[in-house]
């Protein structure tokens, strides 16, 4: 599947990308001596923006997920519909094929 490993190494760069930037960042961080003693406050203050961030992709999944339910159920719906609509548009090609035998048997008591 030349789709799926295209997105593979798509993820993998991007992942390899990730690290690197991860690592420039925390060497920024940690650039003079006094920012060592620092450490736990940095970590500390880096697992509350990893959670803030995951709570807002959390929110934003369950956004998508409610509007796919959403159309799902519209799309539901709508095929409901349209089998309702199926059948009286078949009782009605019914009724239109007696139309010419009415005709012919009113034809017919006209005449008498």
């Amino acid at each position: 599947m030349p789709g799926f490993e295209a997105e593979r190494g798509e993820v993998m760069r991007l992942e390899a990308e990730t690290m690197d930037k991860a690592a420039k960042h925390v060497a920024n961080m940690l650039q003079r001596p006094d920012q060592l003693d620092k450490v736990e406050q940095l970590v500390s203050r880096v697992k509350r923006k990893k959670a803030s961030v995951e709570a807002m992709l959390k929110t934003a999944m369950q956004s998508q997920l409610d509007g796919v339910r959403t159309g799902l159920n519209h799309l539901e719906t709508a095929l409901t519909d349209m089998r309702e609509i199926k059948g009286c548009i078949t009782e009605m090609e019914d009724n239109l094929e007696t139309i010419p035998d009415l005709y012919q048997r009113l034809s017919e008591v006209r005449e008498e």
